[in-house]
């Protein structure tokens, strides 16, 4: 599962604005807590919800940036961000949080295999 996200991703990282990295961050922050195991999943979506959407930082950031406030800003306001940009969101996002549950996975097949094997050899000396 490879992580492609374009031949010009630092150049377009790095020139966008602060709040809008600062959004993402955040968001993989929230999504990260979510992912451990002491986490309440209600308790979680409330604090989420609380947090601006992406397209919301990103208008607030358009009308701060009056070079590319035109086009960011209808997309944002609208929430109509193009159909090929949402699917490679998620389709990113979806590997950002594959990689985040691979050592949670390794942890859990290890856990459950020492479980069988503790399970087993009670069994056996029963």
């Amino acid at each position: 599962m490879a992580l492609e996200l374009g031949q010009d991703f630092a150049k377009r990282w790095l020139t966008a604005p602060d709040a809008v990295r600062q959004q993402v961050y955040d968001e993989l922050g929230s999504i990260c807590r979510l992912l451990e195991p002491q986490t309440d999943f209600a308790a979680w979506q409330i604090e989420h919800a609380k947090l601006p959407t992406l397209a919301q930082v990103i208008a607030e950031a358009a009308r701060h940036v009056p070079a590319v406030a035109p086009q960011i800003a209808s997309t944002a306001t609208n929430s109509q961000l193009p159909l090929e940009f949402k699917k490679r969101f998620l389709r990113e996002a979806d590997d950002l949080i594959e990689q985040a549950l691979d050592p949670i996975r390794q942890q859990l097949r290890a856990w459950l295999h020492a479980e069988m094997q503790r399970l087993l050899a009670e069994q056996q000396s029963s």
